[in-house]
């Protein structure tokens, strides 16, 4: 396969990047302390959607106002304001809206390892939660009252994360938020327990494909052929999971690497548009434009980037 452009890497709060595994690569907000707490509109992500990703951390939503839909493992739910979400360790999720609706939410990831104050602590309370979760995703409801405690607690860790010596305050409540979960869902035989089929680990398989070959000439008997499975069951997979072809995947894929690069790099749009995985420019040009009702050049404009002048030589780029 061709790689006559190098891939660039580049990150912001709102950039998911992702390990060889598919697994994120979570910015946490302190060195050496798992716990990853930010504030953020939907609006701010391309195409108002997060990258379909999985991590170790627990992940916590909570909707101030707005809403959103959120994938998991293929299945969707909505979230609006008052309520919010809890995404079990190693599940396939993204948050997403469609219609491009507006949406103001917290997002807290807590990494098991942050409880594991003794052996004793981590056997009885942590690894139950992370090696066999009772459930995939469990939406918070505010008529649900330790549920509403819950979504508080951790509103109260984004308050206290602004603080300058939050650690210990963040800590005590992570506990607090763990305690809840476990105290209300293990052993409990909830309505939205999930078991993970095998076909989501060819799921990831193929995901991982596309993301480390996306500026490649690729086919769907490739994609297939990286999950084992058949083109048909790569069809019937996609579409379970992810509501579009794996070929649609691949494009939306191309255009939100695309999206980063305009906004965070000087490269021109021919350069983009080859390093995206695009056959031409033209193509780039009027596949982008029908996904975000937007040229390339007018997207830079708006998210702030301006364009390299006509006159000058095309930057070198950035290294990653």
């Amino acid at each position: 396969m061709k790689k006559s452009v190098r891939k660039i890497k580049t990150i912001d709060q709102n950039t998911t990047v992702l390990r060889a595994d598919d697994s994120e690569e979570v910015n946490y907000n302190f060195p050496g302390f798992p716990a990853y707490i930010r504030r953020g509109l939907l609006s701010h992500y391309p195409d108002y959607s997060f990258i379909s990703h999985w991590h170790e951390d627990l992940e916590f939503i909570v909707v101030f106002s707005g809403e959103m839909q959120y994938n998991v493992n293929g299945e969707i739910l909505t979230l609006q304001a008052g309520e919010g979400l809890v995404v079990s360790s190693r599940q396939l999720h993204y948050g997403f809206s469609d219609e491009h609706r507006e949406c103001d939410f917290l997002c807290v990831l807590l990494h098991p390892l942050l409880f594991c104050s003794t052996p004793a602590v981590e056997q009885a309370y942590i690894a139950p939660l992370r090696d066999a979760p009772p459930f995939a995703w469990l939406k918070l409801r505010k008529e649900q009252e330790w549920q509403q405690e819950l979504m508080s607690l951790l509103i109260q860790m984004d308050e206290k994360s602004q603080e300058p010596h939050p650690l210990l305050a963040l800590q005590s409540l992570g506990f607090a938020v763990w305690d809840l979960l476990f105290s209300h869902t293990l052993g409990e035989n909830t309505t939205e327990k999930k078991h993970v089929p095998r076909q989501l680990t060819a799921l990831k398989d193929m995901l991982h494909f596309i993301q480390v070959h996306y500026d490649d000439k690729i086919s769907l008997e490739e994609i297939a052929d990286a999950g084992h499975v058949c083109k048909s069951s790569c069809n019937e997979i996609f579409h379970h999971y992810l509501q579009q072809s794996p070929i649609a995947c691949l494009i939306d894929h191309r255009l939100r690497k695309s999206a980063e690069l305009l906004e965070q790099t000087d490269l021109t749009v021919l350069e983009i548009s080859t390093a995206s995985g695009f056959s031409s420019a033209s193509y780039f040009t009027k596949t982008f434009r029908e996904r975000f009702g937007l040229s390339p050049r007018e997207y830079r404009r708006r998210r702030g980037n301006p364009i390299p002048s006509a006159a000058q030589s095309p930057p070198s780029p950035r290294k990653s």
